[in-house]
């Protein structure tokens, strides 16, 4: 989850991840039109595709987990969580640092 470093929010309440039989998808919002689907660089467009084909090869709940910078604005993140939401993909979550913003 953590191969690209990122500038991670900070949040002082949450929930603690907790071991669940998912599969887990991480997307690295880097800035605009910059996607990471893991490791590997991503257009929103195939980001689509890709959402939709995982959903579809497996019987398992999938999470999506978005780490993105701090200063990415809401705005270039949303498309993320819309293309989640048209694949059918509820669980999403945030990774941020533990703490308050300075």
């Amino acid at each position: 989850e953590s191969s690209i470093k990122l500038d991670l929010p900070s949040a002082s309440t949450g929930e603690k991840t907790k071991p669940k039989e998912t599969g887990k998808i991480i997307i690295n919002v880097v800035a605009k039109d910059i996607l990471f689907f893991g490791d590997s660089p991503i257009s929103l467009q195939d980001l689509s595709r890709r959402l939709r084909e995982e959903r579809m090869k497996t019987e398992i709940p999938l999470e999506v987990r978005i780490r993105t910078n701090r200063q990415v604005p809401y705005s270039v993140i949303e498309p993320v969580l819309v293309l989640c939401a048209q694949a059918g993909i509820g669980n999403v979550s945030f990774s941020v640092l533990e703490g308050s913003d300075p």
